[in-house]
């Protein structure tokens, strides 16, 4: 909810009414913002970490709470680079922005966790059926092509 209301109050989105339900409409200036013309300011409270560490895994909460070693974060940040990429070509060959082919914390927490099934990707927020089936798919291949690389670069 408090999302709905941020982009209210930025005036990117409205509510009107449509027979027994509200509705919301993008307005003109949510328009522009998609768009890429205007940008938008959104005031959204930072989620506390027990409400975010409750849709983590156990294995995601062992390792959010350590600060690994400087070359495991600088590892990450590369395959986070590759699946950028990945999420790049994506977008350009269906002609939309990047962020609806998958958003940027998505792309980190896929980084972060490295799934190497369709059953272990949808356990990231913003990660559902439609986007399993479709994009899925070329961003695990990206992960194994990593992890590979990284093995064959440490000899084994």
């Amino acid at each position: 909810m408090k999302y709905i209301k941020s982009l209210e109050s930025c005036r990117c989105i409205g509510r009107i009414e449509r027979g027994d339900y509200p509705c919301l409409e993008l307005a003109p200036h949510g328009m522009e913002v998609l768009a890429g013309h205007a940008q938008a300011e959104l005031d959204v409270p930072e989620e506390p970490l027990r409400e975010r560490r409750r849709h983590e895994t156990p294995d995601a909460r062992r390792t959010a709470g350590s600060t690994g070693s400087k070359a495991a974060k600088m590892e990450r940040h590369a395959l986070y680079d590759a699946l950028k990429s990945v999420r790049s070509r994506l977008a350009e060959q269906r002609g939309v922005p990047p962020f609806q082919v998958l958003s940027n914390a998505a792309l980190a927490d896929f980084a972060e966790r490295q799934p190497l099934t369709v059953q272990e990707a949808m356990e990231i927020n913003g990660i559902g059926p439609v986007k399993a089936a479709t994009v899925v798919p070329l961003f695990l291949g990206a992960v194994r092509l990593w992890r590979a690389a990284e093995r064959e670069a440490r000899g084994g």
